[in-house]
């Protein structure tokens, strides 16, 4: 697979995790667990994200509400507790942007660490956590 512009992302597959195989501004190229009642290669499982979403090892959700920076409040990091995540990496777009510390005091607050970059790096990011075998929840804003 090749992209003119962005990122192609290597990493040896968890076939059972989702992963990220490509990020460019505005489109994430996902690769879904296999199931075992329905195998399948890899370009069969492929998905085409183009909103904000978030992303962990077993789940993921395209409908996170923010869709930029400026969105994000403390209700929406609130909301990811439910899925009880060990870290968050927070992708903030084509460029690195620290939220408020009151924004993030929620997942703070519960002990849940928090790394903050821009998200080509927390693309990156996730996919050597998820292999590592770590509880790491992606919130990517594209």
């Amino acid at each position: 697979m090749r992209y003119t512009s962005g990122m192609q992302i290597s990493l040896e597959t968890n076939h059972e995790h989702y992963a990220i195989l490509g990020y460019t501004p505005g489109l994430l190229t996902l690769v879904q667990p296999r199931r075992v009642e329905a195998p399948s290669t890899v370009e069969e499982r492929k998905k085409m994200v183009s909103t904000s979403c978030i992303l962990m090892p077993g789940y993921m959700s395209d409908t996170w509400p923010p869709q930029t920076f400026d969105d994000l409040t403390a209700e929406h990091f609130a909301a990811l507790l439910a899925l009880k995540p060990e870290l968050v990496v927070l992708g903030t777009g084509a460029k690195l942007r620290f939220p408020k510390p009151d924004r993030l005091a929620p997942l703070i607050n519960q002990g849940i660490g928090v790394e903050v970059m821009d998200t080509p790096a927390a693309c990156r990011t996730y996919n050597f956590l998820m292999v590592d075998g770590r509880n790491v929840l992606a919130a990517l804003l594209l």
